[in-house]
């Protein structure tokens, strides 16, 4: 059902898809052992992400965002479900969803030329200069990109609308190109090989990741997506001088390539040369201020090398009110405010977290440590007992347990 869906949506059959990727949804499971790993999920969420997609360029748009909203979950990385949702806001209206949408999307979309693309068109649209039909008719030809044939009858409207616009126009000489099925077979085969090292780095085969980003940058030697995660290769096996040099190349590339300044203090960071990352951090937020991650490494930065811990809390929340599902910014905040004797503001930060992940066991430990820091014993013990009861219940190791068990006992005793 889910390869019917890709199979019709690509024909522009987009009822039959609709119909196949609801099957495939139905059928798929929610939840599998390894969907908490970064970058592993359930196919549902993957034929979810599509039936929004073929809800968007029929025109249901509220069906489209219920669906990118519930496909946006923890540890999925695909940017696809943002891509469709800013998409689907502003041409049914929701101009400023739409936007800030965007602007969220754009943090860590390697594709320059999409960003421009689609900054344009929202551009056009938003200003009256490009017509629902006509934006819904691009959305519909790029969609159908197995079928140049059905893309390039989408693409009419728009073109009819804009005939010199620069995207329309390159498209439809793409789609008339004779070398179209093999041009794209080739950017097909790129891609897979880019997905394919993406796999091996996600699996610890940095090696052989290492091996094939090597192929992809000899055939094309100045892009930005290979350059990055080979960055981020190289510095994992060791070779971290090469591992910033590449940095400092994608930046004369593109000098507000935000990500590049976000690896390069991350570098910097695991290399406890904190004076250098914080300037590659700050770079990052005075080219986007909503960028999440720069923020988390700042307030460690502020707190650890400077101890000021004002700043530090204030990067830490700016983080979480960005990406409020990050549990490590949660758990640094709290250690942090027990450190400092904020213990009020310790218990919040770690009940956030076992809130997003019940299965952290040393924030359970930490949360009960505040508790009696904070004189309250009581609290504690009930916590530690509502842990004993869920490890039990899920199943977890005597020793874990024990330890827990220990805890309680040794509370009650005060």
């Amino acid at each position: 059902y889910y390869n019917l869906g890709i199979f019709n949506l690509e024909s522009g059959n987009f009822e039959t898809a609709i119909e196949a990727y609801k099957m495939a949804t139905e059928l798929y499971s929610k939840f599998n052992q390894s969907s908490s790993i970064a970058g592993v999920y359930p196919k549902y969420y993957e034929a979810l992400d599509n039936l929004a997609l073929a809800y968007l360029v029929t025109g249901k748009y509220e069906e489209s965002i219920a669906l990118t909203q519930e496909s946006s979950m923890p540890g999925y990385d695909n940017d696809q479900p943002l891509h469709t949702s800013l998409r689907v806001h502003i041409i049914s209206g929701k101009s400023q969803q739409g936007l800030e949408l965007f602007n969220k999307y754009k943090l860590h979309h390697p594709i320059r030329k999409q960003i421009a693309n689609d900054s344009l068109l929202i551009t056009l649209f938003t200003n009256g200069k490009l017509s629902e039909n006509a934006f819904l008719s691009y959305l519909k030809a790029s969609v159908t990109t197995g079928s140049p044939t059905k893309g390039m009858i989408y693409l009419q409207p728009a073109l009819d609308e804009l005939p010199t616009n620069s995207i329309f126009v390159d498209l439809k000489k793409e789609y008339g190109d004779p070398q179209y099925i093999i041009k794209k077979s080739e950017s097909a085969k790129s891609h897979n090989d880019y997905l394919k090292a993406l796999s091996l780095v996600q699996n610890g085969e940095d090696v052989k990741a290492l091996k094939l980003l090597d192929e992809l940058l000899a055939n094309d030697p100045d892009n930005l997506s290979y350059l990055e995660m080979k960055a981020l290769v190289s510095f994992d096996i060791g070779k971290k001088l090469e591992a910033i040099q590449l940095c400092k190349k994608i930046l004369t590339f593109d000098p507000f390539a935000t990500s590049a300044w976000y690896n390069l203090g991350n570098f910097y960071t695991r290399m406890d040369s904190l004076a250098l990352a914080e300037p590659c951090f700050l770079k990052s937020l005075e080219i986007d201020p909503e960028y999440p991650e720069a923020h988390s490494f700042l307030g460690s930065i502020y707190w650890l090398k400077d101890a000021d811990y004002e700043k530090a809390k204030m990067h830490y929340d700016k983080e979480l009110e960005i990406n409020p599902k990050n549990e490590e910014t949660y758990f640094n905040a709290g250690k942090m405010c027990f450190q400092k004797k904020q213990y009020n503001e310790a218990v919040k930060y770690l009940t956030q977290l076992i809130k997003l992940n019940p299965y952290d066991n040393v924030a359970r430990a930490r949360l009960i440590d505040t508790f009696t820091a904070r004189g309250a014993v009581q609290d504690a013990i009930i916590f530690a007992d509502e842990t004993i009861e869920f490890l039990k219940k899920e199943g977890a190791s005597k020793e874990v347990v024990k330890y827990f068990e220990d805890a309680k006992t040794s509370l009650e005793k005060k």
